[in-house]
Order: structure tokens, then sequence, then C-alpha cells
């Protein structure tokens, strides 16, 4: 029998309880506590009452509208805005219900309180917006309530403040749920607007920038536009700066710094921004007391940050370990077999992750998921990211040990915040996208393929309801190609080679999305041509390297630390190689070509991009000329810094953005923001008719009328290696392509070679100009450079220069024929202009400098640029001779002396400027540099490897690095002989880059440039220069200096041959060193 009371007996007892008496109306009491009411509520909201505070002049207020029986409309209005403040200091919903029932019937009001009564009904609606689950029909009202309040006064944007500030941010809310740009760029536009007129001391302005950068960060979430990003950390940093401490909004403002940096982590990858994000929400974690509405949020995004540490720092290990998430196997036994072989490995890749911290963050960022969890209030529109949230966190623990719980308990995680997401489609669609990648892990984990098909349909519906084109689109589409390429290993047909073609199409046509997304769906999409290639064609291989070498620039930015730039172009080199020999193998020589030029030497072109003249964009757009020149000036100053400071530039450990910690470089921000405008500009100039492929790579067509208008003498020979064949592409001056293979050349060959050579060379050289060598060279070494020299011939010069048909002996009196040589991979590290039979042979005499004059370039466009800007050439330019026979602390240079003078004798009717010991300063160089067309620097130099650009020159005082060199030097400049060390040795782990001062001398604006591949002997330096500039002279005054060309490689070739004569061709290593570049 139940033990609850009938309905009779409830009855019966509610009618014996006491009832309150009645209030008796007295409307001037009434009128008195309501002004009491108001008087208090104007005072509280100049000192930021308490919570306490804003709930006695409520019930006050309360009191008095009950006294009233026709109390007046604009008490009632007073009263929700009191119930909508202490809602916001409560973080309740019960207030706003109550607000809007008060509110809404509310209808004989003008002027101020109608407006006030308005805008209250805005919060209200988009307060039970957020804690309803998120419902969108109440941010329509709530937005349309803000309208219609601002219209009251559309002119007065500062009455409005406070009305467009919610506007703003409830369009913000509505373009996350709708995934509408429209709504969030209007957001921004109005918010900026408002902040423009405000003064630094407004107390309103730190909330308002505050609102703004999430603004900006959150299209940087919908879209990927790196520009919104860097603008959202400007932003926020700026409010940070002129709030102080104590101010109470101050946790706001550091919670939105944390997600920002965070954000720019993930885009850039710089792992000081995440350890920066990490110091900056943990302070504020221990900030906020326990119960603040902000708290659980924090503890949210502190718990992402340590998840993308553990996937950064597992990110570096996986490679040797990974396990979970490679090639589904195809049978239990297959999968035994496949695990087995790995647990070793895995076991190890475990001990170096929890060594490193990784264990310890993931355990962290769970633990700060589920705290947040327990805070969220069930119908917080923030819940279901928390869920989801912890759910990706388990299944990294799956990942990382391989625990089947894990996984299980990770899926009904997820399929909770699904629930709890049903009624938005953005966020339905994220935690679609992390069950279907669940499902896919339970798929390879336990060799079912209708998991494997569920994660497919899942994965499929999430991208349906994400808005196409965005940045959680593409996200979604990422994990669907692997779902999609795990289908296509277990059932090979056609259909679902297609369906996997389609996705990654997608993501690769996604222009605003992450570049790294797109170059990882790119190279996935490599993986399957060579795992399916029977449903592949030549024309998508094609279309995929096309669209992977057009992303390479964006990847590469200009924005970025220049080490970072280098080290991404490293990644590159290999998949640039397979699509110039597949384009060769699909005979489609003209991408060929274009890949050549817009897949290699990527960090030179972007400084050649900051020299080139604007002449005819200043013609006819001079004030986007302005424009772009003013960005270009400020990229340089910023990258190249202040050349007479000879301290490295480093971060500043301190309390950047406020925060004790973390690391400052204000020069470095300022460099990304000046880099972003300058491709603000860009993208401007090439909206004009005329200028739409402005500084862009460009197509065959235009590489070859640019060809044929410079005077190239010679042809320029591409040498291309990747694993199975080597080729050679030669451009003849008349715009012909002709492809000669090389079929005795692989990659693993040219490394031997590339490693003969190099323990070859280490057995004589030193690391710096030496004064001397042994009287006599080892005879062993000299055998293996005689080996090592007649295979090169034998292998890659003498057939292409066959069937060039120049191996035939040149008639007496006339210039040998002129080939520039643009080697890749391995071959480029080669001596190249060496190759030959030396020594007793019934060859002798089959050598290369026998047949023609060796030059080599960085790329087409960088020789291009060194023929188009010399056209003419003075007969007695003027000459910078700079010599260092004694830096400080470095080996004593006497030969540098009389090279001096040798020069000074032969140039005797040249305007010259010297500078010799301690006259060759860093500012004495720069300070005459862009005076004089021709510059000779005999004397140490260094290379750095890790950033090209600060490459030096020894000189009296300190590096003259080569950025420097960018920022002084003339458009006159002709030819730079580099005597000095190592100034033409690139770095082998870059090869297509050219990382070597004589390339960087190009790129300053020289036209042809000598320099040597290693140390040269200190007496030799003296004979080829005086040599050099007296066959140089020479052309000069018989104007016979090749076609086109500056006569620097006629000259360099009949110097070498002095040097050779008098030491004998068997001493490689004196005269080998020495090469040129350009023109």
């Amino acid at each position: 029998m139940s033990d609850k009371p009938s309905s009779k007996k409830r009855k019966a007892n509610a009618q014996a309880r006491p009832r309150p008496s009645p209030i008796r109306p007295d409307p001037k009491k009434a009128t008195l506590l309501a002004f009491i009411s108001h008087m208090f509520w104007e005072q509280c909201l100049e000192i930021d009452g308490s919570e306490d505070d804003i709930r006695s002049f409520t019930s006050i207020l309360q009191y008095a509208i009950d006294l009233h029986p026709e109390a007046r409309p604009e008490w009632q209005c007073l009263l929700g805005q009191l119930l909508v403040a202490g809602s916001a200091r409560v973080g309740g919903i019960s207030d706003i219900k109550r607000a809007i029932r008060i509110l809404c019937p509310i209808r004989k009001l003008t002027g101020h309180y109608r407006r006030m009564r308005l805008g209250l009904l805005g919060q209200c609606f988009a307060t039970r917006f957020r804690h309803s689950g998120g419902q969108v029909l109440d941010l329509q009202v709530a937005i349309a309530y803000y309208e219609r309040a601002i219209d009251m006064n559309p002119v007065n944007m500062h009455m409005n403040l406070d009305l467009l500030t919610n506007l703003c941010i409830s369009l913000f809310h509505r373009s996350q749920l709708l995934g509408d740009p429209a709504d969030i760029d209007r957001a921004i536009a109005t918010m900026w607007e408002l902040i423009v007129p405000l003064p630094s001391s407004d107390h309103r302005l730190p909330q308002m920038l505050d609102i703004t950068s999430g603004l900006l960060l959150g299209r940087f979430d919908l879209l990927g536009r790196l520009a919104d990003l860097e603008s959202a950390l400007h932003t926020i940093h700026r409010a940070i700066d002129i709030t102080p401490d104590d101010q109470p909004y101050k946790p706001f403002l550091l919670a939105n710094l944390g997600m920002t940096l965070t954000s720019r982590f993930e885009r850039l990858g710089d792992p000081q921004d995440l350890d920066s994000a990490i110091i900056t929400l943990e302070r504020l974690v221990k900030l906020i007391p326990d119960g603040h509405s902000l708290k659980p949020g924090a503890r949210l995004d502190l718990g992402n940050c340590f998840m993308k540490r553990c996937l950064r720092i597992w990110g570096l290990d996986r490679e040797s370990g990974r396990m979970w998430d490679s090639k589904p196997p195809m049978s239990p036994e297959e999968a035994k077999r496949f695990f087995d072989s790995r647990s070793k490995a895995h076991q190890d890749m475990l001990e170096r992750l929890r060594e490193s911290g990784v264990v310890s963050d993931l355990d962290r960022a769970q633990s700060l998921y589920e705290l947040a969890i327990e805070q969220f209030a069930d119908d917080s529109i923030y819940k279901h990211g928390a869920i989801a949230n912890r759910a990706t966190c388990l299944m990294r623990r799956f990942e990382l040990f391989g625990g089947y719980d894990d996984l299980e308990h990770a899926i009904s995680t997820c399929r909770r915040a699904l629930e709890l997401a049903k009624l938005h489609d953005m966020h339905k669609a994220q935690c679609n996208g992390i069950l279907g990648s669940l499902l896919y892990h339970r798929a390879v984990k336990t060799h079912n393929i209708l998991d494997l098909r569920m994660s497919i349909i899942t994965l499929r519906t999430a991208v349906q309801t994400a808005c196409t084109g965005q940045f959680p689109h593409t996200h979604i589409l990422l994990h669907l190609s692997t779902s999609l390429c795990a289908l296509l290993l277990w059932e090979r047909s056609q259909k679902n080679f297609d369906y996997l073609v389609q996705c990654l199409t997608d993501i690769m046509h996604h222009k605003d999305g992450d570049p790294e997304m797109r170059l990882y769906a790119a190279e996935k999409f490599m993986d399957m041509h060579s795992l399916a290639p029977e449903f592949s064609t030549p024309d998508t291989v094609l279309l995929t390297y096309s669209l992977t070498i057009d992303l390479l620039p964006e990847i590469v930015w200009l924005g970025r630390d220049p080490q970072k730039r280098y080290k991404e172009s490293a990644r590159f080199g290999k998949l640039v190689t397979s699509a110039i020999a597949f384009a060769i193998k699909t005979r489609s020589l003209s991408l060929c070509v274009e890949w050549l030029e817009s897949g290699r030497a990527l960090i030179w072109s972007q400084v050649l991009s900051l020299q080139t003249p604007l002449n005819n964009l200043a013609r006819l757009h001079p004030e986007l000329a302005a424009d772009l020149t003013r960005a270009r000036d400020d990229l340089r100053r910023l990258q190249y810094d202040d050349p007479f400071d000879l301290r490295p530039r480093s971060r500043v450990d301190g309390a950047a953005y406020g925060v004790p910690g973390i690391a400052a470089d204000e020069v470095g921000e300022q460099y990304r923001r000046t880099a972003l405008r300058y491709e603000e500009v860009l993208k401007e100039i090439r909206q004009l008719e005329g200028f739409e492929s402005f500084l862009l790579q460009k197509k065959f067509p235009d590489i070859m009328a640019s060809l044929k208008q410079s005077k190239v003498d010679g042809p320029v020979i591409f040498l291309n290696v990747v694993e199975s064949q080597c080729d050679a592409v030669v451009v003849s001056p008349e715009g012909h392509v002709r492809h000669i293979p090389l079929p005795r050349v692989t990659e693993q060959g040219a490394n031997k070679l590339y490693s003969m050579w190099k323990s070859g060379i280490e057995a004589h050289r030193t690391s710096v100009r030496a004064t001397s060598y042994r009287s006599q060279p080892m005879q062993g070494a000299s055998d293996s450079f005689v080996h090592l020299l007649e295979r090169i011939w034998t292998l890659v010069v003498k057939p292409i220069l066959q069937e060039l048909g120049l191996l035939s002996p040149t008639r007496s009196g006339k210039l040998l024929p002129h080939v520039t040589w643009c080697p890749t991979g391995p071959l480029a590290q080669l001596p190249l202009h060496a190759a030959g039979v030396y020594g007793p042979s019934p060859q002798l005499g089959q050598r290369v400098f026998d047949y023609v004059v060796s030059s080599y370039a960085p790329s087409l466009t960088a020789l291009l640029r060194c023929y188009q800007s010399g056209a003419e050439r003075r007969a007695s330019p003027s000459i910078l001779i700079l010599t260092q026979p004694a830096t400080p602390g470095q080996a004593r240079l006497p030969g540098t002396r009389d090279e001096g003078l040798r020069i000074r004798k032969v140039l005797s009717e040249h305007p010259c400027t010297i500078l010799e010991h301690m006259q060759a300063t860093v500012r004495a160089t720069l300070a005459v540099l862009d005076q004089h067309p021709w510059v000779h620097f005999a004397c140490h130099a260094s290379q750095n490897t890790k950033n090209p650009t600060e490459s030096a020159f020894e000189l009296f005082d300190g590096p003259l690095t080569l950025s420097a060199l960018m920022s002084k030097a003339s458009g006159e400049a002709e030819l730079a002989f580099l005597s000095a060390c190592q100034t033409a040795t690139g770095d082998k782990n870059i090869p297509e880059e050219s990382a070597h001062l004589a390339a960087g001398m190009l790129s300053v604006g020289f036209k042809g440039v000598v320099a040597t591949m290693w140390s040269i002997w200190d007496a030799d330096a003296p004979v080829v220069v005086e040599a050099y500039y007296q066959e140089l002279v020479a052309l000069r005054r018989a104007n016979v200096n090749g076609r086109g060309g500056t006569g620097a490689a006629y000259a360099l070739h009949a110097a070498v041959k002095t040097l050779r004569d008098k030491i004998g061709e068997n001493s490689f290593e004196r005269w080998v060193p020495f090469v040129h570049f350009g023109a």
C-alpha cells in the first residue's frame, strides 16, 4: 500500500495552513521605496555592487510594486533590469525567466524606458539561449529585440554602445550556430566602429576590445584566416595592457589570451605559444574563485592545452612507435603478427613519452575535463564541448595504450555529448566528427567492417551538417578521408577509390583553410595513388601534384620565423622531385618546368619578391604601389633588424601580455602583422585588371616569354633525381624544353657519389680559408677524386653534353659554349663543373671545362632576373675592395693584402673604395656598398644553416650578415667576388634552397657571383683573382661577354685554368672550389 497521502488529505492540509495577509496598497510609500531603490541602484552601477546589494534592491522594488495597484511601467522595467543584473552575478536562469514574465507584458513605455525594455528583453533571451541548450529561436528573438531598440535612435552610436555590443555577441553566437560568416563579419565591423572613437581612459574599452578579440578568434575558427588570428592576439594584448590587475574583468582577458595563443600554436606550430597559453590559463584557474561562472570554461581550455602539448610531443615520436592508426589488418591472424611485430617499438615509445611528460599532460587534461563537466550546468551550451573533449582525451589514451575500455568509454561519452548538442547543427557536426573517428578506431581494433561503415555514415552526416568550405567542415572531411582510405584497403573498388578522391579534393580546394591540413590531405592523396594504382589515372596524379605544389608557399609562409621556413622547406624536397619525375614520365614537360620553379628555392623566391621593381604598378596605381612599398620596407626592416646591432635577437623572459613567465618577442609579433598587411595589399592588387598574377609563381608560357626576352647565354640544365630515376630537363634560350634521361643514376647512387665527394674534400680542406696545405696531396685522396670526377662525367655530364651536341671541339678564337646547371637533391652538392677523365687514360682530355663554360643558378627565375636587370654593362664600373688580413678572433689571412694590391693594379682605371683591416667595419661597408656595381670580399665567412640570411662575412668589428646586405644593396649591383671560405656550400638537408652566400648575393641584387664550395688556399686566391679581373676587363673592352652575360663566368673559367696550370690539375682541392653563379 502506498505511503503517499491522498489528494483530499493534501488539499485539507493546504487549507489548514495560515495564509499571508494581503498587502495594503500604499502609493506614497511605494513611490518612496521605488525612488530609494532606483537611487541605490544607480550608485550600485558606479561601484559595481555585490550580489547581496542587487538582491536587496530587487526585494525593495518588488515590494514597492506590490504596494501600488497601478505601479508605473518604469518601475517594472527597472525591476527587470535588477533581475537581469542578478542573473549575471549568479549565473542562474530563474531570474531571467522572471524578468521575461515582467517585461513582456509592458506596453505603455516611451523614450528611454521603452528602449531599455527592448534591450533588457534582448539580454534575457540571449541569456536564456546560453542556459537552455542554445535554442536558436531564443537567439533570433534576442537579435530582433536589440535591433528594435537600436532603431529607436540609429544615428547615436554612443547612446547605443551597450546595445550594439550585445547585438554583436548574439550575432557571433548565431554565426557559430548556423555557420554564416555574414553575421560575424557584421559583428566585427560594428565593434571596430564603436572602439575607434573611444579614448584609452574609457572604462568600457578593455571589455570591448576583449569582445572584439573573441569575435576575430571565432571568425578564424570558422574560416581559418590567419589575419584574424593575429588581429585577435594584437587586440587582446592591447586590452590587457590598459587593464589594471585588480580589475574584476582581468580574468576574462586572460581567458581570451589563453585561447588565442592556443589557436596560434595550432596554426603556426610554435611550441612557445602553447607553453605561454598553459602559463596563462594555469594562472587564471588559480585566480578565479570556486563557483565563479568562468572557472569551468578556464579548466576546459587548460585541459585542451595539455591535450595539445601531449599530441605535439607525441607527434614527434609517433613515426617510430605508432601502432593503432596504421594500415587496418585484413584478418585476425595478420593482425596478431602486425601487433606483435610493433609491440617492442610501442613500449619504447611509451617510455620516452612518459619521460617527456606526455602521459602526465594527458592525465591532467582528463582531470580538468571531468571537473569542467561537473561544474557546467546541464543546460549550458558549453557542456557538450567539455564532454566531447573528454571523449577525444579517452581516444588519445586508447591510441597511446591500446586499452579497449578507453575506446568504448570514449564512444559512450561522445554519444552523450551528441545528445546535448542535438539542437545545433555546428555542435552536432563536431560531435559526429569525433564519434566517426572513434568508430574508425574500433573498426581497426576489432577488424569489424560494420563499424567502419558506420564511421563513414556518421562522418558523412557531420559533413552535411557542417557548413561547406569552412574550417570545421574541412577537419571532418579529413577524418572521413581516413575512414574511406581504410575502406579502400578492405574493399578495393573504383567506387571506393572515387569517393576518397572526391573527399581529398574537397579538402585541397578549400583555399582559406589551414594549409597544413590541406597539405596532409595532399600527402594522403599521393599515398592513396601508391596503394591503389589500378584505379588511378595520370591526370588525377598530375592534378594532385599541381594542387600540392601550389600550396607550398602557404606552408613556407613569409610571416614565419626564417628557421621554421627552412625547416618546412626541407620537408618538401622529395615531394617536389617526385612530382617533377612523374611529369617527365608522362611527358608533361611544361608542368615539369613550372614545378622546377615553383617547388624549389621557395625562401629565395620570397626574398626576390621583396626586391622586385614596381614600375608598372606605380605608373597605373600609385597608391597601391606606395602601400606595397611601405609594407615591403617594413618587412625588410623587421626581418633584418638593425645591421649595426651585433647582438642576436631572441625572446625576452618577462611578462609578455601582462602575464609573468611568458617570453616576449615584440619584433616577431610586429613582423607577422606586417606580413599579413603585405599579403592583404597583394590581394587587393591581384583584383585589378592586368595584375591577376602579380608576384605569383609564373606559369609555363610566362616563363618562356621572359626567357626569350632576357638573352640567357646558353642552355639551362635542370637535374632531377628520385629513388628509381634521374633526368635532365634542358631549357634552351629560344624556349625549347628537352628531356634527357640518365638511366644509370638513381637517388641511392647520387647519395653515394655525394658521400664519396664529401669524404674526399674532408681529407683536404679546413673549415676556414687556409694559409697552407700539405705540401704534397695524399695520393689515395687524389685517386678518389679522379675516380669520383670520372663517375660524374660518365654518368651525368657527358650524356647531357653529348645529347646537346656540345662535345665537338670549338674553333680557335671563339668562345666556348656556356651552360647553367640547376641540380636538385644530392646532385646539388657535386662539382659538375669539374667532371671529367683525369690521369693516364685512353680518353685523356675529356673534361667538362674543355667543352663548355659552367655556371650555376638556384632557379630559372633567379637566373632570368640576373640577365634581365643587367642588359647594359658598364665598361669601367667602380669597385669596393674589402680585405681582412687579421680579423679579431679568426685565423690570419695575409694573402688578402696581396689580393687587394693585385686588384688595384689590374683595375687602376676603375674608381674604387678600399676598406682594409680596421677600416672594414660593418657600418663603413654598408655606408658605401650601394655606390659600387662591383664588390670584392677577401675575408673569413660563416654559413648559418638554420637561417641562411644570417650567413655572414666576418669583418673587423663583427659579422656583416646577408640580411644586412639585403637592406642596403643598390639596384646597380652587378658582380660580387666572394674570396672567402664556403660561400657556395649549401645545406645537404635543403639542397633545393641553395642556402648559401652565393645564392643570397644574387637575391640581394647582384647579377653574377664568384664563390667557393669549400675553403681555399690563401696563396691561391691572389692568383685566381688577378687572372679573373684581367680576363674580365679584356672581355669588357672587346665587348665579348657571352650572349647577355656579365663575362664573369668566362673570366673565372680562364682564371681557374691559370691556377690549374700552375699547381697541376690533380690538385683538385685547390682549383675545384671556385664556382660562378648567375649571369
